[in-house]
């Protein structure tokens, strides 16, 4: 059997990124495979700048809500509307951020494919030896396998996360805005100290 050929049955029995498997599906020999996977690779990073900017623009709208907050709010009601409102961004840049993490994930997996799959087309280059061919496929599979366990174990760990209520996650909210306000109060003041120790010596 060739070495794409061998490459390609072995690819299609993993679980890659649906880029990566439509790219392999496609793809009839290691240059188009190859080159399937460049673009898949662009494309992701693409995707990744995008969800950059947009949770940098959530993060400037969370910081107007958070100031509001810090400065003071007329009302109970008006500060739960706000933290609320908080709440949602946070929830939204949560999503983004994941959505981050898996696509970080398969560029990974894509790097780390294409880089094999070079190899490949530098071993069918050169004329190898089935076995060598083998031993080259084997530790790939092996090195995958390692790659799929711990991604398991991160899906595991966050299934297992307890939701705190809306309540508690509304005070919890209100007590982390106000604390950090609270020490940058103290932190001004101590500065403002320092300031007025500083000119009075000054005029001594």
């Amino acid at each position: 059997m060739s070495i794409w050929k061998r490459l390609k049955r072995l690819l299609l029995s993993k679980p890659l990124p649906q880029d990566a498997q439509k790219a392999v599906r496609n793809a009839n020999s290691l240059e188009t495979l190859i080159l399937g996977l460049e673009r898949s690779a662009t494309r992701n990073e693409m995707e990744l700048k995008r969800l950059q900017n947009e949770l940098a623009e959530l993060e400037k709208m969370e910081q107007k809500e958070v100031a509001k907050i810090r400065e003071g709010v007329a009302g109970e009601r008006l500060e739960r509307v706000i933290l609320r409102r908080i709440k949602r961004l946070r929830m939204r840049m949560d999503s983004v951020e994941k959505q981050m993490d898996t696509l970080e994930r398969n560029q990974m997996a894509l790097t780390h494919l294409l880089t094999k799959v070079r190899q490949m087309r530098a071993m069918a280059k050169m004329g190898v030896t089935e076995e060598q061919v083998e031993e080259v496929l084997d530790a790939y599979e092996a090195q995958e396998e390692e790659w799929q366990e711990v991604l398991e174990q991160i899906e595991g760990l966050r299934a297992t996360e307890q939701q705190p209520s809306d309540e508690q996650e509304l005070e919890e909210l209100r007590k982390e805005i106000l604390s950090k306000k609270a020490e940058k109060k103290a932190k001004e003041e101590v500065e403002e100290r320092l300031k007025k120790q500083a000119e009075a010596d000054a005029e001594g």
